[in-house]
Parts: C-alpha cells; sequence; structure tokens
C-alpha cells in the first residue's frame, strides 16, 4: 500500500500539543487507515496527488489541513478536525473531489465521509467521523 499520509502529516507542526491525547492519536491511526486506503485507488485510476510544498506533504492549506488545536480559529467547534477525524487533502485542481464525489460506494466502504466539492475548491475534506444524516458528502 502506498503512504499518503502519516501521523507526522496530520499532526504537523502540532506534535505536541497539549490537545494531541491518545485518543487523537488513536483516531489519526484510523482516519490515516481509511484515507490512505480510498487514495491508493483514486491513484490506480490515474488521479494525481499533488504534494503540498507548503505543508511538505499531500495535506491541503499551511498549519490547519489536519490536526487543529482545541483553540484554533479556522473550523467549527467541534470540527473533527479537533478530534484527528479529518484531513484536507491538497487539491488545487479540484480533481480529487470530484473524483471521490463520484466514487460515494469507495468512501461509503472506507467508512468515510466527505464535505461537498462545491464548499471545497481547492481540497478534498475527508473525515471518519460520518454525519448524523448518514450521508456520505454533506455540507459544512
Amino acid at each position: 500500500m502506498i503512504t499518503y499520509f502519516t501521523p507526522d502529516d496530520i499532526l504537523g507542526k502540532w506534535a505536541t500539543h497539549d490537545d494531541v491525547t491518545p485518543e487523537v492519536h488513536e483516531n489519526i491511526f484510523d482516519l490515516i487507515k481509511r484515507v490512505n486506503a480510498v487514495c491508493e485507488v483514486a491513484d490506480m485510476d490515474g488521479i494525481d496527488f499533488p504534494f503540498n510544498q507548503k505543508t511538505l506533504s499531500y495535506v491541503s492549506g499551511e498549519q490547519y489541513g489536519g490536526f487543529r488545536p482545541q483553540d484554533c480559529p479556522i473550523g467549527a467547534e467541534h470540527s473533527s478536525h479537533k478530534a484527528g477525524k479529518a484531513v484536507d487533502i491538497f487539491d488545487p485542481k479540484h480533481e480529487i473531489s470530484m473524483y471521490f464525489y463520484k466514487h460515494q460506494a469507495l468512501l461509503k466502504e472506507h467508512g468515510l465521509a466527505m464535505e461537498h466539492p462545491s464548499k471545497t475548491l481547492s481540497w478534498a475534506h475527508l473525515t471518519s467521523r460520518l454525519p448524523p444524516s448518514g450521508k456520505t458528502v454533506f455540507y459544512p
């Protein structure tokens, strides 16, 4: 299996932050297993995963595309990023989001959901926290 994401990628500069509890670590390992699996399928289908020079990984943004501490000014108060259950994949061409949108069964098979691509124009938000609606694609 190709490794697209590691704990270091998801944690970024927050690796030693007090908010990174043992539960957050478990969540991140679970998330990575799921996300790497669907990314491998997408890669085999010809989807390109560009490297983000700002995070030195496939994580989007500059510092908040993976784990976010509780006091992070970006995102909702109970964001799945703050629990280690979400990652924003760098997607400047909007191809990754559209691929997963068209392959929702793949996400469902791996216990993942995503924000609607219309709300993520340069990243693909995948989460292991399934929305209460049960839908694979949701609006933030």
